[in-house]
């Protein structure tokens, strides 16, 4: 098959959603023809650029799309900027994808506007369109619901929200659930952990406790907060542990620390980094003794949330403490393949965190399972699973 994967984010980006479209990509592209529609300069030297951005194969083509882009608004009106250049880009992919339509055969993304403007011209293009849907849109905002019924296929990332857009009226048998995923050879690296701290320069004579990705989503933490009033419980029984939060953005430090002084834990206890290169990213997992993802309890955590470094972390063989969420529950199960604590709970988190630094076998044993069940959860499984699903969309159309 062909695909057309359709992006409005402007590659690369420090997002993780930049990350994952250009992994599905690369994935979709081993056994298929992809062109990459996106927001960016269509030369050789750009698209190279991108894949080594994100450690990826470059065997897909990268095609530039046109929009307006406005650097003045962009600095002073960001949402006015924004909609000239969803609007804008939109357009030109439904032009470029009717000019082309002969050499594809699905059309696949994560925008629902570029989705929006073919579906209203497919009589041009007669081409499937398929949506990856990583939310449930808020009451009062049914566009993404209303679109969803009208595609051919709809892929999400968690069974909760699968549940959501059956409620709504979309048909359950064109929906895919497909989970996010992991390159699991990039992660499972070869080295001991005091050789991956010398790699990175961290002291070899500590206990790490380490957080990698964004340092919020949206604007919403993603339990920063809640692991530095969890340290104030640990670090009189742990007198070398140290917490490191890998991912930036900086801007957010200050508060932190005065989150910290707020506990009166000494502050040379917590290193804050911003993003660090996708290829040294395997060696600060593999650096550290517990791996933490203890995000909060809202709408978005609980149900639509398929955090890349969840893989990540299972597939480095770190043990892993993270909330106890419905959507993390899909993958992740309390006491058998990692520890879960009660989300925004420092007490629970602290408890969960211990136990592990006390019980380090019990740690070999929660990442080996964790390790064992992400190998389902690679990019080039989860490729597969979309490409029979649309294979048989197409057949059935």
């Amino acid at each position: 098959m062909n695909f057309l994967y359709i992006t409005s984010a402007r590659l690369p980006t420090v997002k993780a959603h930049g990350y994952q479209i250009v992994k599905t990509c690369e994935a979709l592209a081993r056994e298929h023809k992809l062109f990459l529609f996106a927001p960016v300069d269509a030369d050789a030297q750009v698209a190279q650029g991108i894949c080594e951005y994100y450690a990826a194969e470059a065997n897909f083509e990268i095609v530039g799309g046109f929009h307006i882009d406005v650097p003045f608004l962009r600095n002073t009106m960001q949402q006015l900027w924004f909609t000239i250049h969803l609007l804008t880009f939109a357009g030109s992919a439904a032009l470029w994808t009717i000019r082309h339509r002969k050499a594809i055969d699905i059309v696949y993304s994560r925008d629902p506007l570029s989705l929006y403007f073919l579906s209203k011209i497919r009589r041009f293009s007669r081409l499937p369109l398929v949506y990856e849907s990583h939310e449930f849109p808020e009451a009062g905002h049914p566009f993404q619901v209303d679109l969803a019924k009208k595609l051919d296929g709809l892929v999400v990332v968690t069974r909760q929200l699968r549940e959501r857009f059956v409620h709504a009226g979309v048909d359950s048998e064109r929906i895919l659930v497909e989970p996010d995923a992991v390159d699991a050879k990039q992660f499972d690296v070869a080295i001991s952990k005091q050789d991956a701290r010398r790699r990175i320069g961290m002291p070899l004579d500590i206990i790490a406790a380490t957080y990698t990705g964004r340092f919020h989503t949206m604007e919403m933490e993603k339990g920063i907060p809640e692991t530095i009033d969890a340290s104030r419980r640990l670090v009189a029984n742990f007198p070398k542990l140290r917490f490191y939060f890998v991912g930036g953005p900086s801007d957010r430090e200050e508060r932190y620390r005065s989150r910290i002084a707020a506990n009166g834990v000494p502050q040379d206890r917590f290193l804050f980094l911003e993003k660090q290169p996708v290829a040294d990213l395997p060696f600060w997992l593999k650096a550290s003794d517990v791996l933490l993802m203890p995000h909060p309890k809202n709408t978005f955590y609980s149900f639509y949330v398929s955090p890349l470094k969840m893989y990540e972390y299972m597939a480095a063989r770190r043990p892993i403490v993270g909330s106890k969420l419905p959507a993390i529950e899909e993958v992740l199960t309390d006491g058998e393949n990692a520890l879960l604590a009660e989300p925004g709970n420092a007490e629970s988190l602290a408890e969960k965190i211990g136990t592990l630094l006390e019980n380090p076998a019990l740690g070999e044993k929660l990442s080996q399972a964790a390790f064992e069940r992400v190998q389902g959860h690679t990019w080039d499984e989860r490729a597969k699973r979309i490409a029979a699903f649309v294979s048989e969309l197409s057949a059935t159309r």
